[in-house]
């Protein structure tokens, strides 16, 4: 009998790995949808939604040349999920001295670490022996962890410019959820510090990481389905929280930095988006950085507040429209196309109540805004109030606050500097029109934090 996996051997050896590969790869099922070597690609007959996460073993996705229409497309990756550190643990030591006889019981210690405060009890024996629960050691906090960064997204749309087999009838929800087509990538955010019970300072939040790149490349028809159109987004993920000092003194830990965001980008090559209802933009490029953790709070004699590390900048983002689409929004505040770059906002340094000192730490500094660039020749219409027809915006992320602090003697201490706005960018040789209450034809913006 012919064997293909035997003549590939034969004639490729490179191959047989690939075909091993490829046989304990755990593929997700979706009618239509096949796993090549660059990638998951869909055709045909695709029956209701499209929704793969990166975790599935790919990184590209490519849907094409349907026969059916299309509820959703998604294609979606994050970093690691990363846990919070526990409050630090008191731990006895049991200590035994002396030398038990012959056949007598020695003496032991029991430690239950099970409730919330550890408690030691001690027994002496029969003879010659005797136990005694020891000094208590005070675990220092652990600081938070950090995760990965979101992986990097290829997501390519090309599908029949005819109404039967549009992308978007019938979809609903909030969010991501709304947009007909989604493709997304979010860096870890990072596990808070642990907090001390007694003496120690607390731990520092860990970092943010980075979202990856997003590149979406579409053809084809999005139909009215009360939702959004295209969502391109990469974001940062926020810095974890600083864990707090002991309750007698101790330090509040640093929040952590926050990750970057990375290159967003919509390729609107041909075919036409319709949406209706609030909010529900036409095409949405995003990137944005991850905000700062906060300080933790300090011990209740002396107590200093723990300070915000910076925020995370933002990266490019980017819409390009061809010659011949066109884009038609109805609700408020429904952009025809909308590029955003936006630096994370910075976190709060902590305050706090000290009896005899009190110092609040500082907040943390805004991420800075990246590119945001728009080169539309689509033909664009908008009915709804502030629906603008393009919208470019670079705008810093708010620096972090210092929050107060009392006590016998108190000192505060500065918020952080906002990031600085971004290179905004917009060449339109398309058509807009644009009829609601204060519906510019292009905004574009430049703002610090």
């Amino acid at each position: 009998m012919f064997s293909l996996a035997k003549a590939v051997r034969r004639a490729n050896p490179v191959m047989t790995s690939v075909i091993a590969l490829m046989s304990v790869l755990a593929v997700p099922s979706h009618a239509g949808c096949t796993l090549g070597l660059t990638g998951m690609e869909c055709t045909g007959t695709i029956p209701g939604s499209i929704n793969f996460n990166t975790s599935d073993g790919f990184t590209s996705l490519k849907v094409s040349a349907t026969t059916s229409p299309i509820g959703r497309i998604a294609f979606q990756g994050t970093g690691a999920v990363v846990t919070d550190q526990p409050v630090s643990q008191e731990t006895y030591v049991c200590i035994i001295t002396g030398t038990a006889g012959a056949g007598s019981t020695p003496a032991s210690c029991a430690i239950d670490m099970t409730l919330p405060k550890p408690t030691c009890s001690a027994d002496n024996g029969d003879q010659g022996q005797t136990a005694a629960c020891g000094q208590v050691i005070m675990n220092a906090p652990l600081e938070g962890p950090s995760g990965k960064s979101g992986p990097a997204i290829t997501l390519s749309i090309n599908t029949p410019l005819s109404n039967p087999f549009a992308i978007g009838i019938g979809r609903s929800g909030t969010g991501l959820d709304n947009f007909a087509v989604v493709a997304s990538s979010s860096g870890s955010r990072g596990g808070n510090g642990g907090s001390s019970c007694c003496f120690h300072d607390g731990g520092n939040g860990g970092a943010g990481v980075d979202g990856g790149s997003v590149q979406v490349d579409f053809s084809g028809i999005i139909a009215d389905g009360a939702g959004g159109g295209i969502i391109a987004q990469s974001l940062g993920g926020d810095g974890g929280n600083g864990g707090n000092g002991g309750k007698v003194s101790g330090s509040g830990g640093k929040g952590g930095p926050g990750g970057f965001g990375g290159n967003a980008s919509v390729i609107f090559d041909n075919g036409t988006i319709t949406t209706s209802g609030k909010d529900h933009i036409g095409i949405l490029a995003l990137s944005q950085g991850g905000k700062g953790g906060a300080g933790g709070d300090g011990g209740w004699f002396v107590s200093e507040g723990g300070s915000s590390q910076p925020a995370g900048h933002a990266g490019t983002a980017q819409v390009t429209s061809g010659i011949g689409t066109a884009i038609t929004t109805s609700g408020d505040y429904a952009y025809g196309i909308a590029a955003s770059s936006l630096g994370g906002k910075g976190g709060a340094g902590a305050g706090g109540f000290g009896l005899f000192y009190s110092g609040s730490g500082e907040g943390g500094t805004g991420g800075n805004a990246g590119t945001a660039q728009i080169i539309s020749a689509s033909t664009i219409t908008t009915t709804g109030e502030y629906a603008h027809g393009l919208l470019a915006q670079a705008i810093g992320g708010g620096g972090g606050y210092s929050d107060s602090s009392a006590g016998l003697f108190a000192l505060g201490s500065s918020g952080g500097a906002g990031g600085t706005g971004g290179a905004v960018t917009v060449l339109n040789s398309g058509t807009i029109a644009t009829t609601g209450f204060s519906a510019n034809a292009i905004e574009a913006q430049s703002i610090g934090g």
